[in-house]
């Protein structure tokens, strides 16, 4: 998995990135961010492609050393809840082996992503992260036209069979 890091989130993690290499494979590309929501910092991981995301809430520097565990879980756990199937869930988990951090590349995505966070801001926070992620991901969003992110990576895990 690569993770295109906000400046915030490199802070965060302490991490050097690069620039993103141009032969890398864009399905396991994905922008992540950190923000706040009221005193509690909060993670957004954002698929390239389809703009499927996973939101965590109340993160701390201590939770970043795992975080591969924590979102390998949520993502599973997210799949499972949006009805894909098991080859396809097993496909994403495969991409979260190891993380690599790159540079911000794609300003279409972080626009996109800058939507879900004033969002998840209104949102009711006593709800589960799982659930605020289901919203977003259920939420048309564009990228030349409107689209579900859940329907987008449904056709691409189609696709690459």
């Amino acid at each position: 998995m690569i993770i295109q890091a906000t400046k915030k989130l490199q802070d965060m993690v302490g991490v050097k990135t690069t620039e993103l290499p141009t032969e890398s494979d864009s399905f396991t590309s994905w922008h992540g961010n950190i923000f706040m929501i009221g005193r509690k910092k909060c993670l957004l991981v954002t698929h390239n492609e389809s703009l499927y995301s996973v939101f965590l809430y109340g993160v701390t520097k201590k939770e970043m050393n795992n975080l591969r565990e924590i979102l390998k879980s949520h993502l599973a756990e997210l799949l499972r809840r949006d009805d894909f199937v098991l080859p396809h869930i097993v496909k994403m988990l495969d991409t979260l082996e190891s993380i690599t951090y790159m540079k911000t590349s794609d300003r279409s995505v972080m626009g996109n992503m800058n939507d879900m966070v004033h969002m998840l801001k209104y949102y009711n926070m006593t709800e589960d992260e799982l659930s605020l992620s289901a919203r977003i991901n259920h939420t048309p969003y564009s990228r030349g036209k409107f689209h579900f992110p859940v329907d987008i990576l449904k056709r691409l895990l189609e696709e690459i069979k």
